[in-house]
């Protein structure tokens, strides 16, 4: 018999407690700086990275398990894994939509401070990625950007 209960998530209490945080401040809640807005919307990403992370490894282990990457027939059937993949499923887009809409409003929002400036190019940073990204494009703008903040120090506010 399939246990009742819901799948409990592998989250660490630091990063629940970031993302519940960070949540009321990326849905644009109260005056805040940009740095304050980009932070929010950095752990709002680090939520879906684990997530994502978390899902892989339950497929992962779905396949090994029973021979197939068939979740929703595990589910049906019961499988823990595969009633935690149909809740992260269901969560993910969400999030996304979340984080996306903040990108949007943030990118929109005049930088006071050059913590600001500079959490705005982390932010674009992060959204190309590694893998979007021509040649040695994302190499060159991820260290520039870390040798800006290095050499600007406790100027940079980071």
């Amino acid at each position: 018999m399939a246990d009742a209960r819901r799948p409990r998530l592998p989250v660490s209490r630091r990063s629940l407690l970031t993302a519940a945080a960070a949540t009321p401040a990326v849905a644009g809640a109260g005056p805040r700086s940009v740095a304050e807005l980009a932070k929010a919307w950095n752990a709002e990403r680090d939520l879906i990275a684990l997530l994502t992370r978390r899902w892989s490894d339950l497929e992962t282990a779905l396949q090994r398990r029973t021979g197939s990457l068939d979740f929703r027939a595990a589910a049906a059937a019961g499988d823990a894994g595969a009633l935690e993949m149909i809740a992260i499923d269901r969560r993910v887009p969400g999030l996304w939509e979340t984080a996306e809409a903040a990108s949007e409003r943030i990118s929109r929002l005049p930088c006071t401070t050059l913590s600001d400036a500079l959490a705005k190019v982390q932010m674009g940073i992060r959204i190309i990625g590694p893998h979007d990204s021509e040649g040695a494009s994302y190499a060159l703008l991820q260290g520039g950007y870390d040798d800006l903040v290095r050499m600007l120090g406790p100027l940079a506010g980071q």
